[in-house]
């Protein structure tokens, strides 16, 4: 059983839990100090946000992590805090693998336009309604390294141009059409009047042909950031250790992980963040 602002809870064997703010109690202030296990921990003033103070205590939920990984196999993580990841002003961010949208990833960067990409019709209504009020479009169709008529398939809710290999379950086919992201932004606007664009990568298991075909956009070094959701086991894919030489041959470093996913005593999937690196 794990300790929360509620109380006590227990959550089912393979859950990622997310460490978030609740109302249970009043956010903390600048300045104030709390006692957690005995340990004062002092809030800055330069933090007014409940989720910072999560992240002061990362190194308890480390230790934690490590155990519940091996006991259990489902982790904690603390929030993604924008303020200390990013150096410069995100103006674009470009999300691969759409489905019902990433909204604390859009939250990074409020003002900037988006551009979605989603082969999936049902998920079209969901990309238009992300889009109101913001500036952006969105490219019905999947991204990859080559132009193609491609088989999609879904299990679930998910989706990818690889089928899965570790599960007994149905798998639905749809085909889509497939364009490199190259070709997609040769006469967007928005990426031409972009400086600093965020990449965001969904398409369990078929990242690095997505990136693969954006050799462009990854030369511009318009791209400051890269999140890409990598499925490690599950697809007959690429090598998670590919997807890192790949990117650092662009520049590109590992920066952070947002999420870890467990199975049975394995990493499933991992969240990275790699940044661009100054010249």
């Amino acid at each position: 059983m794990l300790p929360s602002r509620l109380g006590w809870f227990c959550p089912p064997p393979g859950t990622t839990v997310h460490l978030a703010a609740t109302s249970a109690r009043p956010a903390a202030q600048a300045g104030e100090t709390r006692t957690l296990r005995g340990r004062r921990i002092e809030r800055p003033a330069s933090t007014p946000r409940d989720g910072d103070f999560v992240k002061m205590t990362s190194r308890i939920y480390l230790t934690v992590n490590k155990i519940l990984a091996r006991a259990t196999g489902f982790v904690l993580h603390p929030a993604l805090d924008p303020l200390s990841t990013f150096d410069c002003p995100i103006d674009l961010i470009i999300d691969i693998g759409v489905a019902s949208g990433t909204p604390d990833v859009y939250a990074l960067a409020p003002d900037a336009n988006l551009i979605l990409i989603e082969p999936l019709q049902k998920y079209w209504p969901d990309c238009e309604r992300i889009l109101k009020g913001r500036s952006g479009m969105l490219f019905k169709c999947a991204a990859g390294k080559d132009k193609a008529v491609s088989r999609l398939f879904e299990y679930g809710l998910s989706s990818s141009l690889l089928p899965r290999t570790d599960k007994d379950i149905g798998q639905r086919t749809t085909t889509v059409d497939v364009q490199p992201l190259d070709s997609l932004l040769r006469s967007c606007i928005y990426w031409e009047a972009s400086e600093n664009c965020l990449l965001k990568i969904d398409t369990e298991g078929y990242e690095l042909e997505c990136l693969k075909g954006s050799l462009t956009a990854l030369r511009s070094k318009k791209i400051k950031y890269i999140f890409a959701e990598c499925r490690i086991h599950g697809i007959d894919t690429y090598g998670f250790s590919e997807l890192v030489c790949f990117l650092h041959s662009h520049h590109y470093n590992l920066l952070d992980l947002r999420e870890v996913g467990y199975g049975r005593r394995r990493v499933n999937y991992l969240d990275c963040i790699f940044e661009l690196q100054s010249p």
